[in-house]
């Protein structure tokens, strides 16, 4: 027993990375997690020549060294606990709370001295079967992995000799994720947003008074947008079952929009968020964005106590960080200016979504000072300091513009009604309220395009069909409207499990002028 190898160390380095990945595996790849693993296992074995000098026994090292490797990973799990506990404690607490039984027990370890072999077996076999079930869960999803194609309308890929205007106007498609449609904000935070929609229809914003989102989480949501598809037949080929969502990442990096706009000499830049969805695109001529933790990093370092004690040094926090990144990119786009050649700017903006980081007057609001603050207000501070920055921008950008610019100001999905509290995951959507559909769903969309005609864009136009119309009216495309069906989930683990919640989610069914002004239709 006393030679028995100590492969406890080196399942309890591998399984974080492991498991995030088994938990993640539908938005990463096997490239994003070779570094970390090569240098947890690095690290590892870097660790075990002091833990030996400090505790002379093997054995007892080797245990030791585990503790050390627990206790550096299991932090965030620790704290996720205590969250869903009701229990909130600051960092530099919770931090010594988390240490000082891990102290103890090394402390035992070394006064001991006697080597551990029973508990050494015992830590093997634990590991192993962890282990196990991490690879046994990555093993099936693999299996059950289906390819998605590509859903690009081959309307889209159309002759680039054609549909090109003299005047070609910058398009700006600005994201904001969450952000809620005026009844909404009324209705479940008592805000009032009259006077920025007023705003808006002065500087001549056609602003969809019933609009909804076709979806209720981002990838499902731009993915649709992007590519002016539904998803319906994606969904079908990938499974009802499936958990895959790279094929919602593809299609969110190589859209039909900038397709159909790089053929007609547009140059693409791309604002990241700090969600990997919309962080970098490749496909972009410029990418403009504050430097952000890997996705896969990211995922692991929240995890550790590395988080806590480089806040508590101000050496990084993630809150400050969004803070940080969200003004560099209202400032960036506000400064904007028009060149030769016309330009498509994505941007995607987090700032209505949590963590709420901002005072109305844009100032940092710490987790600390959030917590103190009502909830309603929380979200209310973020959409009047969104409001401040987007107006600066529209005016910039109408007023500098040579040809009168394209701006879609459009949410992804609307915030999560405040009754769902922790169980959003988990949350099944056929059970829910038309009250909830709508407050999930509601979301603001508004477009300035002074060259549509009258009645191109109606009161609940949904984001499918945004670009259907701008390509139709500006460039000619066929692009025939799509019906504006909204589609909700069965829950996060069967995004593809798709049900039309039409009637659910839309505050009211007018008729909808179609974008060629002829007879009404109906959603």
């Amino acid at each position: 027993m006393k030679r028995l190898p100590a492969l406890h160390v080196l399942f309890f380095a591998v399984y974080p990375v492991l498991f995030a990945y088994s938990r993640n595996a539908g938005e990463a790849d096997l490239a994003q997690v070779a570094l970390p693993f090569v240098t947890v296992v690095c690290g590892a074995a870097v660790l075990w020549v002091p833990a030996l000098l400090v505790f002379r026994e093997r054995t007892n090292a080797s245990v030791a060294l585990s503790l050390f490797l627990l206790w550096f990973f299991l932090y965030g799990h620790f704290a996720a606990v205590l969250r869903g506990a009701g229990l909130y404690m600051r960092p530099r607490y919770l931090l010594v709370v988390w240490t000082l039984p891990v102290l103890a027990a090394a402390a035992v370890i070394r006064w001991r001295r006697r080597p551990l072999p029973r508990l050494t077996s015992f830590l093997n076999a634990v590991s192993a079967c962890l282990v196990a079930l991490c690879l046994g869960s990555l093993a099936l999803f693999g299996l059950t992995r289906r390819s998605a194609g590509r859903t690009a309308d081959a309307e889209v890929a159309s002759d680039p000799a054609h549909g090109v205007p003299a005047e070609r106007p910058d398009i700006y498609y600005i994201i904001l994720d969450r952000y809620a449609r005026e009844d909404v904000l009324l209705g479940q935070y008592g805000y009032d947003n009259s006077e920025f929609l007023r705003y808006l229809g002065d500087k001549g914003f056609h602003v969809a008074t019933a609009a909804s989102a076709n979806y209720p989480i981002t990838p499902l949501s731009l993915a649709s947008s992007l590519n002016m598809q539904h998803l319906v037949e994606l969904a079908q080929r990938l499974g009802e079952d499936a958990t895959d969502m790279l094929p919602l990442y593809t299609l969110c990096e190589d859209f039909a929009v900038w397709r159909f706009l790089q053929q007609r000499g547009y140059r693409y830049v791309h604002f990241g968020s700090g969600y990997s969805l919309t962080a970098h695109n490749p496909h972009a001529n410029l990418n403009i964005n504050l430097f952000a933790l890997p996705d896969f990093w990211g995922i692991l370092y929240h995890q550790t106590v590395l988080q806590p004690v480089l806040f508590n040094l101000k050496l990084y926090d993630h809150r400050h960080t969004k803070w940080r990144r969200e003004v560099y990119e209202f400032d960036h786009l506000e400064a904007m200016c028009p060149g030769d050649q016309p330009l498509f700017v994505f941007a995607h903006f987090l700032t209505t979504h949590p963590p709420y980081v901002f005072r109305s007057d844009g100032s940092y609001v710490s987790e600390a000072a959030e917590a103190e603050l009502p909830g309603k207000q929380r979200y209310a501070e973020q959409v009047e300091y969104a409001n401040r920055r987007l107006r600066g921008f529209i005016d910039h950008a109408i007023a500098s513009a040579r040809v009168p610019p394209i701006i879609v100001l459009q949410a992804d999905e609307g915030p999560y009604p405040l009754d769902f509290r922790s169980d959003r995951d988990d949350f099944d959507w056929r059970t829910a309220t038309a009250a909830q559909f709508r407050q999930k769903f509601g979301i603001l969309n508004a477009c300035y395009a002074p060259r549509l005609p009258p009645g191109a864009l109606y009161p609940a136009i949904t984001p499918v069909n945004t670009f259907r119309v701008i390509f139709r009216h500006y460039f000619g495309a066929g692009l025939e409207p799509l019906p504006d069906t909204i589609y909700a989930f069965v829950d996060r683990l069967h995004m593809y499990k798709l049900h039309d919640v039409t009637d659910k989610a839309r505050p009211a069914a007018p008729a909808l002028p179609s974008p060629a002004g002829e007879e009404p239709r109906t959603p």
